[in-house]
């Protein structure tokens, strides 16, 4: 029960953070495009090595307990956020004719 852990990926997917944040950042253009193209392709190479194909075996579990756990909360706040922005809207928004002088 004393196994070691191996920090390979572990630094593998900090490093790939550090360059989608200098991807992000006001880096210059070279910087920014090698950042792109090297750290999403880091994140799946971390998912891959871990996934297990066992998974797979009973397709319809996995396909239900991905939507569950990805799907949904991305519905559920995809819609919070959308009523908190047309609501938002609809308190801060000028009317176009409020900022003309008056005839």
């Amino acid at each position: 029960m004393n196994e070691q852990r191996d920090t390979t990926f572990s630094i593998l997917k900090a490093l790939a953070i550090l360059l989608v944040v200098t991807a992000h950042a006001a880096a210059p253009t070279y910087l920014s495009r090698f950042a792109y193209m090297v750290s999403v392709p880091a994140f799946f190479v971390c998912a891959g090595y871990f996934f297990n194909p066992q998974y797979l075996q009973q397709k319809g579990t996995f396909v239900v307990r991905r939507a569950r756990r990805l799907y949904l909360p991305f519905v559920k706040w995809s819609l919070l956020f959308l009523v908190l922005h047309n609501l938002s809207r609809s308190v801060y928004s000028l009317k176009p004719t409020a900022m003309l002088p008056e005839a």
